[in-house]
């Protein structure tokens, strides 16, 4: 386990999303600012997942079109996330509907592997977090290690877990 001084530091990276649109993700661009009138930052279409990647001033507008959009695009679990500049909040906002109790990083000795447990008090919203068979945490890992970029231009290559916290 890291430091509390090397946690804050790590956690309040600046970080960014790649973006890069390929047809399909123009297409889904397309239809989402024609549901919502909101353009969104950035797309990831992984593992039967949509994300759409939102400012954060326009999170709840686009948020309030949430149901339209996955009843139109029923081969998707879709999602709206907030886009924010810091490590931490990023991945708070990846998990907006689940109550995140604690958070723990640890370091590989001899690599620059990163590991965050995320905490939980119940089953639910770890199971809300994990996703159906891992999907979702794995979908998560995915976009963490090819589509996130650190301030410092260090590559971390980062694993995301979850754990059930018995208080």
């Amino acid at each position: 386990m890291m430091s509390i001084l090397n946690s804050k530091i790590f956690f309040s990276q600046i970080v960014t999303l790649k973006r890069k649109f390929y047809n399909k993700e123009l297409y889904y661009l397309s239809y989402f600012f024609k549901i919502t009138r909101i353009e969104p930052v950035s797309i990831i279409i992984k593992n039967n997942y949509l994300l759409f990647l939102v400012k954060n001033e326009d999170f709840f507008n686009a948020r309030e079109n949430l149901n339209r959009l996955r009843q139109r695009l029923k081969n998707f679990k879709v999602l709206v996330i907030r886009e924010v500049p810091t490590l931490l909040r990023l991945i708070f906002s990846f998990f907006p509907d689940t109550y995140i109790h604690d958070i723990h990083l640890e370091r590989e000795k001899f690599s620059k592997n990163v590991i965050i447990t995320l905490y939980f008090i119940f089953d639910m919203d770890r199971g809300i977090a994990v996703g159906n068979n891992g999907v979702y945490i794995n979908t998560i890992n995915y976009i963490f290690n090819n589509s996130v970029n650190f301030q410092r231009n260090i590559k971390y290559k980062i694993k995301i877990q979850c754990k059930r916290i018995f208080l």
